[in-house]
């Protein structure tokens, strides 16, 4: 009798944690093409109470909202820009909602993930055996411009069509822009040093906005633990690097950031800029196995203050001055700020 009831409440365990057989896919727009804001809808019934295991903070509204920096929402080969996922729910109905942009024409496929881990809070001591809930998402197809003319190559010149008189309206056309050009030129010419003191203006109190906005989340985020507190940390300096260097940085791997940080300043880094981004690259290898090394076996090596996937209570303050220091060494470079 007792094994008969260990069997049914195993059972019970398992099939609680099996996706329904109905579900639906949807995408919105239902035609999209390359650079266009797609969402992705996958809707499943479960009696699985995901909110119940997720962090507080992160629940607004029966909305439950995920991190895009997961390895399942992230392309290492840049075709797409997850922008936003969230998990919403209607009674016993589950929506995954999947923001996103793709960069390629063809088809699209996102790898399965553990919903159940996803929804975790990884600030929270897990108890007992883990239970996965995987998803596994429909291929999406992104469309190209090209298959609505059915072209597969440039088509060959046509000869222009003019309208007989109409030469004279053109010569007057060409007359007007020409002279239209030449004052446009003088008045660049005399203002043009005014313009480029009012853009340099411009940019130093953008970049100095973007400096003291991302000191101050640094700071904000000394409420937060663990895992949590390591994906808010890289979020707000990518965020950071995409407005100081012009190039986003949502997708770009830890292993790439220097080479990129490098490119975009020409090659030209000075050397307390350099020493401050490597020191930056070693902060992100910090947080990554942080986010990425939980619970796994690396993170259970000996000694275990070496490979521990957790921050120390000393660490949180110190990795936030070591990242504001950084940020400043980097400002005070290009004519910034001393404070």
């Amino acid at each position: 009798m007792k094994k008969l009831l260990a069997f049914l409440l195993q059972f019970f365990l398992v099939s609680s944690l099996v996706l329904s057989e109905d579900v639906k896919q949807i995408i919105v727009p239902l035609e999209f093409y390359v650079g266009d804001s797609v969402q992705l809808r996958y809707s499943f019934d479960s009696s699985v109470d995901f909110f119940a295991i997720a962090d507080p903070t992160s629940v607004k509204n029966d909305t439950l909202s995920l991190s895009p920096l997961q390895p399942a929402f992230v392309s290492p080969e840049m075709e797409y820009s997850v922008k936003e996922v969230s998990l919403q729910r209607y009674g016993s109905t589950y929506t995954i909602a999947i923001s996103f942009v793709p960069w390629i024409a063809g088809t699209i496929n996102f790898p399965p993930f553990d919903l159940y881990d996803y929804c975790k809070d990884a600030s929270a001591v897990q108890e007992g055996a883990s239970s996965s809930f995987v998803i596994n998402l429909e291929p999406v197809t992104v469309r190209s411009v090209l298959e609505n003319t059915g072209d597969i190559g440039l088509r060959e010149p046509v000869a222009p069509l003019l309208v007989p008189g109409s030469v004279i309206f053109i010569w007057l056309f060409f007359i007007i822009l020409f002279v239209f050009l030449v004052l446009l030129t003088w008045i660049l010419i005399r203002f043009h040093y005014v313009i480029a003191n009012l853009l340099a203006i411009k940019d130093k109190i953008g970049f100095r906005i973007n400096y003291w906005k991302a000191c101050k989340l640094l700071k904000k985020s000394k409420k937060l633990r663990g895992r949590i507190f390591a994906i808010e940390w890289q979020s707000i300096m990518r965020d950071y690097l995409s407005y100081r260097f012009h190039t986003p940085f949502d997708s770009i791997a830890t292993a790439n950031i220097f080479s990129t940080i490098s490119d975009t300043s020409g090659g030209m880094l000075d050397l307390s800029v350099e020493d401050a981004v490597i020191n930056l690259v070693s902060l992100f290898r910090r947080t990554d196995y942080i986010i990425f090394a939980h619970d796994s076996l690396d993170s259970k090596q000996m000694p275990r203050k070496d490979f521990r996937a957790e921050f120390s209570n000393e660490e949180y303050d110190s990795l936030i001055e070591k990242s504001v220091n950084t940020l400043r060494a980097m400002e005070v470079h290009d004519g910034g700020h001393n404070d």
